[in-house]
């Protein structure tokens, strides 16, 4: 189940291969949307293995936030196998465990989340018209 999960966003980051990493603005519109697709293919895939959906949204919301600080390009490289996205996931799945870090006074039943692969958004970067490229001459 948990590599299902990860499977799944993995093939979404090799999307966005090319990049205008470093850009300010690139930055920020890929990081909106990578988070919210990361998040997104997160819920979909645990829900689709019946995790309850309460702890579907806690796990998948931990994740980004884990992932969110770093840089683009890391982000861009992550797959299932990725050291720092199985840190992410163990620490958030620690979190929702009974005793864990952040736990409420109704313990988490031990429920097993797949980890998430980390999902590109799917958009290209808009060239900024200051920045449109030419048609080369036939």
């Amino acid at each position: 189940m948990t590599k299902a999960v990860i499977a799944g966003l993995g093939l979404s980051v090799m999307v966005l291969g090319l990049c205008a990493c470093g850009n300010p603005e690139f930055d920020r519109g890929f990081n909106d949307k990578w988070s919210k697709t990361t998040h997104d293919t997160c819920v979909s895939s645990a829900s689709s293995h019946n995790a309850p959906a309460d702890l579907v949204e806690r796990y998948c919301t931990c994740v980004v936030a884990k992932l969110m600080p770093l840089p683009v390009s890391e982000k861009m490289s992550l797959n299932g196998s990725s050291p720092k996205l199985q840190e992410a996931a163990n620490a958030c799945l620690a979190q929702l465990q009974p005793g864990g870090a952040g736990a409420s006074n109704a313990a988490a039943p031990n429920v097993a989340v797949p980890t998430p692969e980390p999902a590109a958004p799917s958009a290209e970067p808009a060239t900024p018209p200051s920045e449109t490229i030419p048609d080369k001459p036939q």
